[in-house]
């Protein structure tokens, strides 16, 4: 594993014995919540390698899920033999600074239909998910960060030999010391799924588990299972699964944020 201790954050996610051809990310955003994702791609083979990333998600100009509109992108750029870029878009950094000499380009989706080089000319911040395909072997690792520093995270990719019918999350929490959960799960099939989920409580706490209704989830894409602070839930702790009985399509990661402060990401488990 590596672990990356700069200021008030750690970065810690798995090294590779696995490369592919095919990555499934769940959690993408740029300026939501005020934090934005970076995708680092890195090419261990002697030869270059094109590589495309396809953003899939919702631009969001509040908080109000009424207004939030559909969006995606797709962004081209070449991937160096023994080398790593990275896709990352926020602020006023467009793929076009990031990827320089890199040759990036946006070939397709809302982007580049309606001309935007970031999220932010699209009217808002972005949240969603995303899928690496290249034409060679590589791994992937995100890295999830506020502006200043203090909050961050970072998760590795998903292979499709990676996804399950039934996925945990170890720890799922409701204001408890602090922090709050939420899962992204992403399903990586070619059909839409539901999925459902199930709060098991801790023996350490007496509130009650909550609960979710069932969600379609595009074939695709990603929701985030996410119950906040203020809903009747504060002080639970547990862990939590979700389901579909649409086969093995779903991979998923856990973000578990202190409000206003420190941030942890990490993989969901496949369940047999």
């Amino acid at each position: 594993s590596v672990m990356i201790y700069t200021n008030n954050y750690v970065y810690a996610y798995s090294g590779f014995t696995t490369t592919g051809t095919q990555w499934y990310l769940p959690l993408i955003r740029a300026e939501f919540a005020g934090l934005s994702t970076g995708v680092q791609v890195v090419n261990a083979g002697a030869t270059d390698v094109s590589t495309t990333i396809n953003y899939n998600g919702q631009i969001w100009p509040d908080y109000n899920a009424a207004n939030a509109t559909d969006y995606t992108c797709t962004v081209t750029a070449t991937l160096p033999a023994s080398s790593s870029i990275t896709f990352y878009n926020a602020g006023t950094w467009d793929f076009d600074d990031v990827l320089g000499a890199n040759d990036g380009q946006i070939t397709g989706g809302d982007c580049q239909t309606n001309g935007d080089t970031t999220f932010n000319a699209a009217g808002g911040m972005f949240l969603g998910s995303a899928t690496i395909t290249t034409n060679g072997e590589v791994a992937v690792m995100v890295n999830d960060a506020n502006a200043s520093g203090s909050s961050s995270g970072a998760y590795n990719g998903f292979l499709a030999t990676e996804a399950a019918a039934s996925l945990i999350s170890p720890l799922a929490r409701v204001a408890f010391a602090s922090f709050t959960s939420g899962t992204q799960v992403q399903n990586i099939c070619g059909t839409d799924v539901t999925v459902s989920t199930t709060y098991s409580t801790s023996p350490l706490v007496s509130v009650t588990a909550p609960s979710l209704p069932d969600q379609l989830i595009a074939a695709g894409s990603s929701y985030t299972f996410y119950v906040g602070a203020g809903t009747g839930y504060d002080g639970w702790l547990g862990s939590l699964t979700a389901s579909t009985a649409d086969g093995d399509c779903l991979v998923g990661i856990t973000n578990d944020a202190k409000t206003g402060g420190d941030a942890s990401v990490f993989n969901t488990f496949a369940m047999p």
